[in-house]
């Protein structure tokens, strides 16, 4: 569990998987900014959600296959962020 964690109250610590959850719809084909509409209508604030190769994170090209899902967003008065491989 991340320190920021201790950030959260009960209900926003019970809110936090989501963003996990919604990176993990990203993997599997959601759009990047449905995510982000996702997270608005759960009470979120969303600073991005994006694909990225891993190799340095460059924007993602036509035919990449080792990607990741970066996301970052404000849950109350607390950021958090995540990733996911795939």
């Amino acid at each position: 569990m991340s320190s920021r964690n201790a950030y959260l109250s009960a209900a926003e610590r019970a809110e936090a998987p989501r963003l996990h959850r919604v990176l993990s719809k990203v993997a599997r084909g959601m759009p990047p900014g449905d995510a982000m509409q996702e997270l608005r209508q759960a009470g979120w604030q969303p600073d991005y959600v994006e694909v990225r190769s891993r190799a340095g994170l460059a924007p993602r090209k036509a035919g990449d296959k080792d990607l990741v899902v970066l996301g970052a967003a404000r849950l109350g008065a607390t950021r958090l962020i995540d990733n996911l491989e795939f």
